[in-house]
């Protein structure tokens, strides 16, 4: 054996040559007999020992092979991960098994519809299969999973040949596919090699024709950037030439090499029933293409989010009946959720996994600051990139500001100007103090910071997270207005000990703010009861990480030509159920600020749109800003908490 340590980080295996297909593109060479269960069992020692990271389980259709099941179950026990890239056809039969092993799911999808996906010559022609089937079974697949999470990625492959060589044509499977969460949509160059190189003449692209359709391609992948929900790549043969390590079902190794117009040779390099792999790598080696093998891996590694792994309608619906009183029992919360029959374990369950995965950050209590003589107010910190600071670095100084309360890491819409925008919130005594906390910001980052804008907040409302609830009665939406006023108000030393105590844990709850503040549950129930009613406490909050859950946040900004249609903009947004926060502006740039949630960005657009229509002859000045990032959102900052304690200090150190 060669001690030659070579690195291939992706190993594909074509366990058969069976197909419930016959498409004029494929790559399968002539039927080729499978290894035994012995020999199966010995190529994946090898493949253990030569460090693979990944394996792509092909074919042929890999599910026709009796062996599939054991393979897949095999190297995955063995720390491997699993592509599967099937037709579909046969997917269902097994899911459920498949489903424990496989991190990335490879599906075909040559059209639009069932006429369309016929383009290319897919024909169904296993077992009476139709024509047409593969493509019925792939949105079946797709239709599937929209409403069952799941933990692996899932990939749509679409082939590029001289008979759908129309930029038109993708947009239609685009429309198609935009309505599925899916991770990755791939178009590949049609290569010929196997079936694929008899039919050359009729499939092969003209470098002049690939080289325009690249253009429209780019073209098309800007325009739908903005809005897709997934990734969309194009593969050209230059880019898959040489990059392959393949297993055959017989167990020979192959590297197809592309030799242009006479199409793809595939060389052969090994034989793993006869040879250790250690030596069939050193003739990959001298055959491989190591940078584009690597290219080609990093491209192939598409990882499932975890919102579309591990979030589903309940967990959003328990999200938004926690939300309207982030205090209550669990048992409480457990008879507000409807239409779903849980355990109190259960609830348990999905609320430490939502912790667990950072879609809860934390519940807080939101602070009334003015009654305790701190002013809120919202700047937009605009920063030049600098290579010796990036936005990371930005932000941690940010959050760890003890008068800041809330960090956003933003960027804005519509705009040729090349800057880092953070959206801060900074609770402070007044406009000088403010200014002097600028100043000291601008001391730290020098002329990075170059420009800032600055809004005062009298008064907010949180309108909560309805925009988890997917049919909510929009005539049943309650927002808490909250009044930032200046009366000012003292605390008794329990009072003070129960706040603090908020601070205790992320996880907040009666019991966890009573065993904080060493006092008994009930009293600490009859405190917090009392901060509420004098508004000291406006109210209790979760903090999610909507990104976590699928989600984008945007801020629309807008100045109006009158206060009257100002308010008349505010009503008409506290009925929209995407809207999460609205904040009353003055002595800035704008009026008020929209905040927004939602899980497809072209929804973002119609509600830009239908604004700008509905108001265009009041709105003097908007802006759109995307909230990349929440770093940091937290009202008992120190600044807080230092002038809630001298609330006491001035009142009730002097009764003693």
């Amino acid at each position: 054996m060669s001690d030659f340590n070579i690195e291939c980080n992706i190993i594909d295996w074509r366990i058969t040559s069976k197909c419930n297909c016959g498409c004029d593109y494929c790559y399968a060479s002539a039927e080729l007999p499978e290894m035994s269960q012995d020999t199966i069992d010995r190529t994946i020692e090898e493949i253990v020992k030569s460090g693979c990271k990944t394996v792509c389980i092909s074919g042929g259709e890999p599910l026709l092979s009796n062996n599939a099941i054991h393979i897949i179950r095999q190297l995955h026990s063995r720390g491997i991960s699993i592509y599967l890239s099937t037709n579909g056809i046969e997917y269902m039969k097994y899911r459920e098994e498949l489903e424990k092993y496989i991190s990335k799911l490879s599906l075909p999808l040559d059209g639009y519809d069932e006429e369309s996906s016929k383009t290319n010559g897919r024909e169904s022609s296993h077992e009476g299969a139709s024509i047409g089937s593969s493509f019925q079974a792939v949105k079946d697949i797709l239709d599937y999973y929209e409403g069952h999470p799941h933990n692996f990625a899932i990939k749509v492959g679409t082939v590029l040949t001289s008979k759908n060589l129309s930029i038109g044509y993708y947009k239609k499977i685009y429309e198609f596919l935009k309505n599925y969460s899916i991770d990755l949509w791939k178009i590949y160059e049609f290569i010929p090699e196997g079936r694929g190189k008899i039919n050359q003449s009729a499939l092969a692209i003209s470098a002049d024709k690939l080289s325009a359709f690249s253009e429209d391609f780019k073209l098309f992948q800007e325009s739908i950037s903005p809005i897709a929900k997934f990734n969309c790549v194009l593969a050209t043969r230059s880019m898959r030439n040489a990059a392959y390590f393949i297993i055959q079902p017989n167990g020979t190794v192959i590297v197809p090499i592309d030799k242009n117009e006479a199409g793809v040779t595939e060389v052969s390099i090994g034989d793993l029933t006869k040879q250790d792999i250690a030596d069939i790598l050193v003739e990959w080696h001298k055959q491989a293409s190591s940078i584009k093998h690597n290219a080609n891996y990093e491209t192939r590694c598409v990882a499932r989010s975890l919102a579309k792994a591990h979030i589903d309608k309940i967990d959003k619906e328990i999200i938004y009946c926690l939300d309207q009183n982030p205090l209550q029992e669990y048992s409480s919360l457990l008879a507000k959720i409807k239409n779903v029959n849980l355990s109190l374990e259960e609830l348990e369950r999905r609320i430490d996994k939502l912790y667990s995965i950072r879609a809860i950050r934390h519940i807080m209590p939101v602070i009334n600051v003015a009654q305790f003589g701190l002013e809120v107010f919202l700047l937009n910190l605009f920063f030049k990139p600098n290579s010796t600071m990036d936005s990371s670095q930005i932000a941690e100084i940010l959050s760890h500001d003890p008068y800041i309360a809330w960090v956003a890491e933003c960027y804005e819409y519509k705009t040729n100007e090349n800057y880092i925008i953070f959206r801060v919130a900074i609770l402070i005594e007044n406009n000088a103090k403010l200014f002097e906390r600028v100043k000291y910001l601008r001391d730290i980052f020098g002329e990075m910071l170059y420009r800032y804008e600055i809004d005062i907040v009298p008064d907010k409302y949180i309108c909560g997270q309805s925009f988890l609830i997917e049919k909510i009665d929009t005539s049943s939406l309650s927002h808490d207005h909250i009044t930032l006023d200046s009366s000012r108000t003292r605390l008794t030393r329990k009072e003070y000990s129960v706040i603090v105590a908020m601070n205790s844990s992320e996880r907040l709850t009666i019991d966890t703010i009573a065993k904080a503040a060493s006092i008994h549950k009930d009293e600490a129930q009859k405190i917090i009861d009392e901060l509420l009613s004098r508004a000291v406490i406006n109210k209790f909050q979760v903090v999610l990480d909507t990104n976590v859950l699928g989600y984008q946040c945007y801020m629309f900004f807008v100045k109006f030509d009158t206060y009257e249609n100002k308010e008349l903009f505010e009503n008409y947004v506290k009925t929209l159920p995407t809207v999460t926060h609205i904040n009353t502006l003055n002595a800035g740039r704008w009026d008020i600020d929209v905040e927004i949630h939602i899980n497809k960005p072209e929804v973002c657009a119609k509600i830009w749109t239908d604004l700008e229509n509905k108001f265009a002859d009041s709105i003097l000045d908007k802006k759109l800003i995307r909230i990349k990032k929440d770093h940091k959102f937290k009202f008992l900052i120190d600044s807080t908490l230092r002038h809630i304690e001298d609330s006491i200090n001035t009142r009730w150190w002097k009764r003693w």
